[in-house]
């Protein structure tokens, strides 16, 4: 009973002050509503500072890696961009291992046995793959910041180039993924008696997010084999996904800014819009009648809440 009459009390108490706001408007001269008409039609609340983060970011991407599908300078940029987001990923999973997993604070020892598989593994099969996945990516952003240039990043067609460039990164990703995992299985098989079982290798896009967001827990698979139990798959998945993910960051970014943006231009048409049909005489009657009626019923609530509480 006493949690049914404070939740009552709060949602009144919500609408009440709701509708105090609305009747103190009302109640407004119009002199001073146009006065806030002509103040908030000023306003952006932020709109234009988002344009700009949009339009500053998607020069820089395109400052970087060209403005054209075969610009000379991605040649260097690219490869370099893949290296660093793969040097970043590597200090940072050492940094984890010293600082939070090394409960003994021995800093003289080398990485576990599964981390420098995992080094010699992506820098000797998965480096130049990752350069594909992020030369494709950055392809279809530069695709995509086109057509926003030309449309407008809140047109459909934006909209649409942007959904596919998500979707084709990852399906690139997973693509990716699978063949490391099959070639590693049959590198594997191959040194074994023909008759020996092979597993299958399955194709799972949507399970392929969950082990790759596991930043510094890569996956690895044991095979159960007539020569005992084997484990050969050390490859850094989430340094792929992370490729794949850094390449479309800069669409992204420009999405959510120019996504601000119309947040801001529709909260100032709606305030303006409040303001403006406010001031009729029928809804400064109804706002008054309804501020009343909550009142009338705000006060025997309260009354029953303080007689519970006692």
């Amino acid at each position: 009973m006493k949690e049914m009459i404070g939740a009552l009390i709060v949602v009144a108490t919500v609408v009440f002050g709701c509708t105090g706001v609305l009747a103190a408007v009302a109640l407004a001269t119009k002199k001073s509503r146009l006065e806030i008409l002509q103040t908030l039609s000023g306003m952006s609340l932020g709109r234009d500072r988002f344009i700009g983060i949009a339009r500053l970011w998607a020069n820089l991407f395109l400052r970087v890696f060209g403005q054209t599908y075969l610009a000379r300078r991605q040649l260097i940029s690219i490869p370099l961009y893949t290296l660093l987001v793969s040097l970043v990923f590597f200090a940072v999973w050492l940094l984890d291992l010293y600082l939070f997993k090394n409960p003994e604070h021995v800093f003289n020892v080398l990485p576990p046995p599964n981390v420098l598989q995992a080094i010699k593994d992506f820098y000797g099969k998965g480096l130049l793959v990752a350069i594909v996945i992020d030369c494709v990516t950055i392809q279809l952003t530069k695709w995509s910041i086109n057509v926003g240039t030309r449309r407008g990043f809140g047109s459909w067609r934006f909209l649409g180039c942007f959904s596919a460039t998500i979707a084709l990164a990852y399906l690139l990703f997973s693509v990716a993924v699978y063949w490391f995992r099959w070639s590693d299985a049959n590198e594997l098989y191959a040194l074994l008696p023909a008759d020996e079982v092979r597993p299958t290798i399955a194709f799972n896009p949507l399970r392929n997010v969950l082990y790759s967001i596991a930043l510094f827990q890569p996956v690895t698979f044991i095979y159960a084999t007539s020569e005992g139990l084997i484990s050969s798959y050390f490859m850094p998945e989430p340094i792929l996904f992370y490729c794949a993910v850094t390449g479309t960051l800069s669409l992204v970014t420009i999405s959510v800014a120019y996504q601000f943006a119309r947040g801001a231009d529709l909260l100032r048409r709606l305030c303006m819009g409040f303001v403006s049909h406010v001031g009729t005489p029928r809804t400064n009657a109804m706002s008054v009648v309804v501020l009343m009626l909550l009142g009338l019923v705000l006060v025997p609530l309260c009354l029953m809440a303080l007689y519970l509480a006692v």
